[in-house]
């Protein structure tokens, strides 16, 4: 990801942690006092492998990104399209492994347009 800067992460007393895709954005995001702040994964206490696998995810999205036409941005299939945000709901659930119980985790699907809350 060469774009995205790691930002600081101010914590509410509350942690929610968000995983969802954004163009140009850091799939993971965390509400904070101020609002919902964009995070590299590594500013988290995650595995080496579960960073590596949220960056690649993210980098995926990315690619299908069209900067000269925004509007014809997307995957080049339903069935892709599907499989990536199935994906996502997997790396969610790793992520609710990983981190501990004063964290909340959500996942939002875009396919669905829906938060879900990652128990």
């Amino acid at each position: 990801m060469q774009s995205r800067l790691a930002q600081p992460v101010n914590f509410t007393a509350k942690h929610t942690v968000r995983l969802s895709v954004d163009y140009e954005c850091h799939p993971v995001w965390v509400v904070t006092e101020q609002g919902l702040d964009n995070v590299a994964p590594e500013s988290l206490l995650l595995s080496k492998q579960l960073i590596e696998d949220l960056d690649r995810w993210g980098d995926e999205y990315e690619a299908t990104y069209n900067r000269d036409d925004p509007i014809t941005s997307g995957f080049a299939s339903e069935e892709a399209e599907q499989s990536f945000f199935e994906r996502g709901h997997g790396l969610a659930r790793r992520l609710r492994d990983e981190l501990d119980e004063t964290w909340r985790v959500s996942y939002f699907d875009q396919s669905t347009a829906t938060h879900v809350e990652i128990g």
